[in-house]
């Protein structure tokens, strides 16, 4: 295990759907990476032949490996976690059914079969499934980082920090409880914003990414002000990519390898350059911020754009004063600063991710002048 891992960094991961790669990941990258590793549910399902072949292995693999480490990977049960766990241990048929509707045949074959020959490791799974917890909070970088499958419910975690797939089970299938949100909730659906932990992060599985393409996940909290919400959902089992979060670029991130993750020997480096940047950083910041203010996110990009390619243009953009202050920069620090935003080493990246994360600020009405270091 790398002993320089760095304190309390993490990484959010969902969605498994019977396919294995992402047990490799974690086995392979991920444990020599990460202090903690969040698995948001649904590992069962769906798989190969679309009918649910491997999700139990997958599932049985991810107990091992949480058994192993205990403190380190957590797992967080989903919707069709529920599903497998009322049939499997209730003999549900309500869930069954909702197994059927799914067209997870080979789920319900498996389930029977294990049943049959009274497995005792089957009903150890269904017993470690059952007592996980369906919402985490964690703190890293000095971030609240909130984690479900579907919504975090701040209400019923001050009521039960605890409250698990075996008591959401005991309650019975009621798509009006506010219970069933956090394991069925989808963008766009209502909600309390008395429900929204304020100040937070919350990270989401559930709802895969061409579902959910273009809509704003953020939403309004008890404060009255909006909550960051990111969704790891890649939508693995259509083929598409496997997505993670981290909390250090604020985005979700295509998972390729070798990895960005961050570790003690890079961190030092990391804020050596942030103080580098950051009166570039400062200056950029506020134009930017009034130019979404004015004229949207949109024309942000293209400023940004043309400031890197060192158009005239990009005047036209400015108010005289951050006009006059962008002129004392040098281009080689405002591109240090686009690349310190993005996630994939391009500049084109750093625009994009800058300016999303400056249109939050815009967003949540929220600005406040740039930390220094």
């Amino acid at each position: 295990m790398n002993k320089n891992i760095v304190p309390n960094s993490f990484i959010a991961i969902s969605d498994f759907h019977g396919y294995d790669y992402p047990i490799e990941k974690i086995k392979n990258y991920y444990l020599n990476e990460y202090d903690k590793i969040f698995i948001l549910g649904d590992a069962t399902d769906r798989g190969l032949d679309l009918q649910g072949k491997n999700g139990l292995s997958v599932l049985f693999k991810i107990k091992e490996l949480c058994d192993k480490y205990p403190k380190k990977i957590f797992y967080i049960p989903g919707n069709h976690d529920s599903f497998l766990y009322e049939y499997g241990k209730y003999d549900s048929i309500l869930a069954k059914e909702m197994l059927m509707q799914n067209n997870q045949y080979t789920t319900i074959k498996d389930i029977d079969a294990l049943k049959a020959y009274k497995s005792n490791g089957f009903k150890s799974l269904l017993n470690w499934l059952g007592k996980q917890p369906l919402q985490k909070v964690h703190i890293y970088n000095g971030k609240t980082y909130v984690f479900a499958h579907a919504f975090f419910n701040l209400n019923i975690f001050k009521s039960n920090y605890a409250f698990n797939l075996d008591d959401y089970a005991r309650l019975g299938f009621n798509p009006e409880s506010k219970e069933y949100q956090i394991l069925w909730f989808r963008p766009g659906n209502k909600y309390d914003p008395m429900d929204v932990p304020p100040n937070v992060i919350e990270i989401i599985g559930h709802t895969p990414e061409k579902l959910r393409k273009g809509k704003n996940l953020d939403l309004i909290n008890s404060s009255g002000t909006y909550t960051d919400v990111y969704c790891v959902d890649g939508g693995i089992s259509y083929g598409d990519e496997m997505l993670k979060f981290d909390g250090d670029y604020y985005s979700t991130q295509p998972v390729k390898h070798s990895d960005t993750s961050p570790k003690i020997n890079s961190i030092s480096n990391r804020i050596s350059k942030l103080k580098k940047i950051n009166k570039t950083l400062k200056i950029m910041d506020d134009a930017i911020y009034e130019t979404i203010s004015k004229h949207g996110v949109e024309q942000a990009y293209t400023a940004l754009g043309s400031m890197y390619l060192n158009k005239d243009n990009w005047l036209n953009y400015f108010s005289r004063e951050n006009r006059d202050n962008i002129r004392k920069l040098k281009r080689k620090n405002i591109i240090d600063v686009l690349l310190y935003f993005s996630i994939d080493g391009s500049v084109e990246s750093g625009i994009f991710e800058f300016s999303n994360s400056v249109n939050k600020k815009v967003k949540n009405n929220q600005y406040k002048k740039i930390k220094k270091y």
